[in-house]
């Protein structure tokens, strides 16, 4: 029988008794995809988020091999049901890390919009990233075992057509999604390292993360 990873073993075991529970497999799961794959993508899908296509969009990765094997978890599904019961609590969207050798660690959190409504979406995503950070911290020195930490918005960018119903310019946006600005796509931007040796990194599709 395979041993659980690094991670899967931290969030079964310390996540729960930090919260004063018993882990439970009834109530409880770990959505987890471990991948080989040279290129993939993460979307946010509960069920499973790796793609090995990008025809759902999702933030692009790119495992160079030399750490081994790459595990995606769904984190926010693991904490929704993990917190049944409780006032909902901030969380990004999934982590991505090096299964066999620690070496990367991501926390991700993805988003789509039209540019208008970007800066408001990266405060958002930047606070879930926090927040999802803050809980590892708060339970001693796990992220230490990972050479690099790394907090990963990622985006993809959707142009709107101009429309008449100024009353309510975000149901557009939910109903409509058509071609990328494509002036505003492959950036990847690094930003001023946060507490704990932490990365902040934005991505704009279809731009690749490499781990």
């Amino acid at each position: 029988m395979q041993m659980p990873s690094l991670l899967r073993s931290f969030l079964q075991n310390d996540f729960p008794k930090h919260r004063g529970k018993e882990w439970s497999p009834n109530t409880m799961s770990i959505v987890c995809t471990t991948t080989s794959h040279r290129k993939f993508w993460v979307v946010d899908d509960k069920r499973n988020p790796f793609r090995d296509n990008d025809r759902e969009g999702g933030a692009s990765f790119e495992n160079t091999g030399q750490w081994g094997q790459i595990e995606i978890v769904h984190f926010e599904d693991f904490i929704d049901k993990l917190t049944v019961g409780e006032n909902k609590i901030k969380k990004c969207d999934c982590i991505v890390a090096h299964k066999e050798i620690p070496n990367t660690i991501v926390f991700l959190e993805l988003k789509e919009y039209n540019k208008k409504y970007l800066d408001g979406g990266r405060e958002e995503a930047i606070q879930q990233l926090k927040a999802s950070i803050d809980y590892f911290n708060d339970m001693g020195d796990f992220l230490n075992h990972y050479t690099r930490r790394i907090a990963l918005f990622a985006y993809r960018l959707r142009h709107v057509p101009p429309t008449t119903d100024a009353r309510n310019p975000m149901a557009l946006i939910k109903r409509r999604v058509v071609a990328p600005q494509t002036n505003m796509l492959g950036h990847l931007r690094h930003t001023t390292a946060w507490k704990n040796n932490v990365e902040f990194h934005e991505l704009c599709a279809p731009a690749t993360f490499s781990l």
